[in-house]
């Protein structure tokens, strides 16, 4: 009777060990399971965090490249208006607006391509505004050899810019009413909309996550946490 007794408590004691093993098991399952849950959030929000800060990071990039390329357009187009009110003009004249104008259509590019890569109903307004103003001059960039690409940026055929004549080449660029003295009655809004933009995102964001003019100090550092 006493070893019945005895087997009976080895064997209740067996079962119960087991038990507690199964339950100990179950128990770790659940943390790591949650453990690996839990990381798999933390990354996946991680990965959210560094893909907005990459885009607002290129955004403010594309708005300090809008906010310099205006202002620096608006430089040139007042330098070469003075060329063009001279009553006698001089051989290096002709050199010195073919100079502008090639600063002209780098900066020109660099702000339609900056709008043209921002969203934004307003942003597409103003880049709408120089591509139309553009095409209404069309001929007369023409015929110094200026064209406008599939992108919508102006392309310059140096040769053709060359041997232009000089009061066609003022006629665009360094008189009032033409072309160019056109253009920078939008490019005041444009350059003030840009720094307005930039404001708030450095309201919103704070500073630190870029240099001025387009020079993102971190955003490729964020993309590689992804």
């Amino acid at each position: 009777m006493d070893a019945n007794i005895r087997a009976a408590r080895f064997l209740a004691k067996t079962m119960m060990m087991k038990s507690a093993v199964r339950s100990r098991s179950e128990k770790i399952h659940d943390k790591d399971g949650s453990s690996a849950s839990s990381d798999k959030t933390n990354k996946s929000s991680s990965s959210s965090s560094a893909l907005d800060r990459y885009t607002q990071s290129k955004q403010t990039t594309l708005y300090e490249k809008v906010e310099k390329s205006t202002a620096d357009l608006g430089s040139c187009i007042g330098k070469m208006l003075e060329i063009g009110k001279k009553t006698e003009s001089d051989e290096n004249d002709k050199d010195a607006m073919m100079a502008y104008v090639n600063d002209f259509v780098s900066n020109y590019n660099t702000a339609y391509s900056s709008l043209n890569s921002l969203s934004g109903t307003l942003n597409q307004l103003f880049r709408d505004q120089l591509k139309d103003l553009t095409a209404s001059h069309s001929k007369e960039l023409e015929k110094l050899g200026i064209t406008v690409s599939d992108k919508g940026e102006l392309v310059v055929d140096a040769e053709i810019l060359k041997s232009a004549e000089y009061d066609d080449i003022k006629a665009v660029f360094g008189t009032a009413g033409g072309y160019a003295d056109a253009l920078n009655q939008k490019l005041g809004v444009i350059n003030k909309s840009a720094a307005s933009s930039l404001n708030s995102m450095d309201n919103l964001y704070g500073a630190g996550t870029y240099d001025k003019y387009g020079n993102s100090t971190d955003y490729t550092n964020w993309w590689d946490q992804l």
